[in-house]
């Protein structure tokens, strides 16, 4: 590996915690402004209370995860 290219992977793992941080919290928004909506909506973010597994997740990962998925009723 050359060492630009290194350089370029360790920058990338330098400020990975950050941007994973702000990806969740990206998620949590877009989630809540899902459920918010007039139209008929489900939902299953797993950072959400309700969610099947939220107990698990807590367990497992400092938040609820940077997938949104989402189906129109």
């Amino acid at each position: 590996m050359s060492p630009f290219h290194v350089w370029v992977l360790l920058s990338g793992v330098e400020t990975m915690a950050l941007r994973m941080q702000v990806q969740f919290e990206n998620a949590d928004k877009i989630a809540a402004w899902l459920r918010g909506q007039p139209q008929e909506l489900n939902v299953y973010h797993a950072g959400f209370e309700d969610h099947p597994q939220a107990e698990l997740v807590r367990k497992q990962q400092p938040a609820g995860g940077i997938v949104v998925p989402f189906e129109v009723v």
